[in-house]
């Protein structure tokens, strides 16, 4: 059998290439994806390419691509050696095998906390108790949207990932990112180029020394920002916290960044989120509901991960049983609490943030704001979230 084929993208999120069979031109048969010696998925060659069946003639039907999506993404902190084969004769496709480098950005001076979450879910709350924790430093303006580590963890991701056709989950990122995080991807960081300007040495320089560089600069840039904060407000902090997002490529860039982080994400009831976004961004529930349905999934993600450095809570545990939720945060991050309970009524947040007229009023708001129609198509597109962290239909 004479197969011809290139892998076109290894990297630490996807495998894609494509491979045809010159004795059955129009037949898809498997691609083994070999991940440190065990294979771990398998991929048809059934996705149609344009342009291919032009290029290739003598028959082809351009329907010769495959693609493989690591879920979870690859750990950027260690080794992967990766072999992409034909199944069936087990031989590997020109470009196929590829070790994937670690990063080491060193040893770190601060612990970050990142809190994260879709919005309306407490974090600006948290944020505003952390400024007053003598070991935390917060970049004190609000409504703390100061997200430097989510920055670069962004930036270090794409200046180290092979050029290629963007993915439906980075387009999307990218379409929501602001003109303070949006980067552009490295346009030399493809396999024809660095073939031709040194090969192995070249791929070793962009896949391994330059992301070790780029995450120790960006890393020292963080904690040296927060070294400058801390002292200005007189504190001597081990931690720091941020908000942050729920994109994957950042949460990943960001544990490259600082491999000991501690991630809190905050959930809430859909249905009082829906009330509060309706009035804080003057959203329709159409809007609400379109934009959940590409968030919730994410979290539910997030939570099957099931990783030892994140703690859920929810933000109904935050405002009704604030003492024992507070209890868990501070022992997860390893630092004394500093909460007081009267502190969350007395000292709230602006008016402009508020959407109800108390903290304890925003739970449950949905039953008096939300008809039963509202409700019903709530309980439609949110059942499994819903179920996953124990709110009631």
């Amino acid at each position: 059998m004479a197969v011809q084929g290139h892998v076109d993208i290894v990297s630490h999120s996807e495998i894609a290439g494509w491979a045809i069979d010159w004795d059955q031109p129009k037949a898809q048969f498997d691609i083994s994806i070999i991940l440190d010696g065990v294979e771990t998925a398998r991929c048809k060659t059934d996705i149609k390419r344009d342009g291919l069946a032009e290029a290739l003639g003598n028959g082809a039907s351009g329907v010769h691509e495959f693609r493989h999506r690591f879920e979870p993404r690859l750990d950027s902190r260690d080794h992967h050696h990766i072999e992409v084969l034909v199944t069936h004769n087990s031989k590997p496709l020109p470009n196929g095998r590829r070790t994937l480098y670690r990063t080491n950005p060193g040893r770190t001076g601060f612990t970050p906390i990142l809190l994260t979450s879709n919005g309306r879910s407490g974090t600006t709350m948290l944020m505003r108790e952390f400024v007053a924790h003598p070991d935390i430093a917060v970049a004190n303006v609000y409504p703390f949207e100061f997200k430097l580590t989510s920055y670069y963890a962004a930036a270090w991701n794409v200046l180290t990932q092979t050029t290629h056709i963007p993915t439906v989950d980075e387009i999307d990122f990218g379409a929501r990112a602001t003109r303070d995080t949006l980067i552009g991807r490295n346009p030399w960081n493809r396999q024809d180029l660095l073939a031709s300007i040194g090969g192995p040495q070249a791929a070793r320089l962009l896949g391994s020394i330059l992301p070790d560089r780029l995450a120790q600069f960006f890393r020292t840039t963080v904690e040296d920002s927060y070294g400058i904060i801390s002292a200005r407000n007189e504190k001597s902090a081990r931690f720091f916290a941020e908000k942050s997002g729920i994109e994957e490529p950042v949460r990943q860039g960001c544990r490259v960044l600082f491999p000991d982080q501690r991630e809190i994400v905050l959930v809430r009831d859909p249905r009082d989120y829906l009330c509060s976004a309706k009035i804080f961004w003057k959203q329709d529930i159409a809007e609400v509901l379109a934009t959940q349905s590409i968030e919730l999934p994410k979290l539910m993600s997030i939570h099957t991960e099931n990783r030892p450095d994140v703690l859920f809570v929810r933000y109904e545990d935050l405002m009704l049983d604030p003492i024992q939720a507070r209890r868990r945060i501070y022992d997860f991050i390893g630092c004394d609490a500093v909460f007081q309970p009267h502190i969350l009524e007395a000292d709230g947040l602006p008016d402009s943030h508020r959407t109800s007229s108390s903290p304890a009023d925003s739970v449950g708001r949905f039953r008096s704001e939300l008809d039963a129609t509202e409700r019903a198509r709530c309980n439609e597109a949110f059942g499994p979230f819903m179920k996953m962290f124990d709110y009631p239909p």
